[in-house]
């Protein structure tokens, strides 16, 4: 299985206006190769890094990415990471971001590949 996550990189006005069609191409590409679970993108939030991003794309591309065909699975980043601001700059995850970020992650692909809990 390929996990495919795009970052915030990709929530500037010049990147968002070619989105969806590069993710499906990208995702309907790698689909060939092997099954595709999809992650969505983190939310943006306040510090010295976020000015150059536009927050308010994040919710139209976890949107697509949620939509996209010839996906196996969908893991959820955003939900786990939207309570608090767990960046350093408004961009990049703390440690404590990065611990929700591997959680879901990890589950995500668990559940993808049909794992049991134990």
């Amino acid at each position: 299985m390929i996990v495919f996550a795009v970052g915030i990189n990709n929530a500037s006005p010049i990147a968002g206006k070619q989105f969806q069609s590069h993710y499906e191409k990208t995702v309907a590409s790698l689909s060939q190769t092997a099954p595709v679970a999809v992650a969505t993108i983190t939310p943006v939030r306040s510090g010295n890094a976020s000015a150059l991003y536009d927050g308010k794309l994040v919710p139209s591309f976890n949107d697509v990415i949620k939509a996209t065909p010839n996906v196996k699975a969908v893991i959820d980043l955003n939900g786990p990471l939207s309570a608090a601001n767990w960046t350093t700059d408004g961009i990049h995850l703390g440690r404590e971001g990065y611990v929700l970020w591997t959680k879901a992650m990890v589950e995500g692909v668990s559940d993808a590949l049909g794992c049991v809990k134990s």
